[in-house]
């Protein structure tokens, strides 16, 4: 069986998601949050990066969703939360 999120750190965890979304957040240009770019038909041109970030999230909650049936392993649960609280203190 290959590795499970619960074989690390839920620290360890926390950090790294922190630091992918953090450069993608920092890729995301003043200009894409103009007039509801991201909403716009040129969408793709004129907010790349803020669609980087929503396609990364639904991959994220996409994720979580297929382990849906390993959620109610406790030590996976205890996993999430405590990846969530060490995300929430940063």
């Amino acid at each position: 069986m290959g590795l499970r999120v619960t074989d690390f750190d839920p620290l360890e965890v926390a950090r790294q998601i922190t630091i992918i979304e953090f450069e993608m957040f920092k890729a995301i240009k003043p200009t894409e949050f103009l007039d509801q770019a991201w909403l716009s038909k040129e969408k793709e041109k004129l907010a790349p990066g803020i669609l980087s970030m929503t396609k990364w999230s639904t991959r994220v909650l996409t994720s979580c969703s297929f382990f849906r049936d390993e959620l109610s392993s406790i030590s996976l649960t205890k996993t999430a939360v405590q990846v969530g609280y060490h995300r929430a203190r940063d």
